[in-house]
């Protein structure tokens, strides 16, 4: 069996597989013997050379065949900064979407905070404060994130409704204030790569 690649005049790699013989170049590529397997993915074929780039950084980042390195894309118009910036801002938006659903803190214990979660601590909240309202005893057996439960009155599972809302409220506080450095006026490419959601 022979790995072979098919790369084009600029370098790209169309194709990349093995068999008993060489095929015939399928985009009017030239095709050639490897020693090993290759990734037509991060490698490229210059000045008779096989390169490899390594993963790609991003989705928004491409292969400067001129130079054999991964370069963000720029837009018609744009500029590889703002192509930067609206990177880093989906990842922080995905960063933090992650930590608002990752739970939060309350009487001592970590308490899931994910959608059908957050839907059930309404819902509990909304029964305890019915039962405030006409002097009803209320109690509720919450379980927390390591399983163990918390036994909480009407007073305690409003409380966590008001946790939970604090958690959220902290989480976005810190999305701002990552967003508003990533579009600084005064931003850079290296400044915003710079930016990171902070550890925990």
């Amino acid at each position: 069996m022979k790995y072979w690649i098919e790369y084009s005049a600029d370098g790209e790699i169309y194709f990349a597989g093995r068999s008993l013989a060489l095929p015939a170049p399928q985009r009017g590529g030239t095709v050639i013997e490897t020693p090993d397997a290759v990734d037509p993915t991060r490698s490229v074929f210059i000045a008779d050379e096989l390169h490899e780039l390594g993963p790609r950084p991003s989705p928004q980042h491409v292969l400067d065949f001129a130079t054999c390195e991964w370069v963000l894309w720029t837009p018609p118009g744009g500029s590889a900064l703002q192509v930067l910036q609206a990177a880093k801002w989906v990842e922080i938006k995905a960063e933090r979407d992650r930590v608002e659903k990752a739970g939060f803190e309350y009487l001592g214990r970590m308490v899931d905070s994910d959608a059908e979660s957050a839907l059930r601590i309404t819902g509990a909240t909304s029964a305890a404060q019915a039962a405030l309202a006409i002097g009803a005893p209320f109690s509720i057996a919450w379980t927390c994130q390591d399983n163990s439960v918390l036994e909480l009155d009407a007073a305690q599972m409003v409380g966590m409704l008001v946790a939970l809302a604090n958690h959220a409220d902290q989480v976005h506080q810190v999305s701002r204030g990552l967003r508003a450095q990533i579009f600084a006026e005064d931003a850079t490419e290296s400044s915003v790569a710079a930016v990171a959601w902070p550890s925990e």
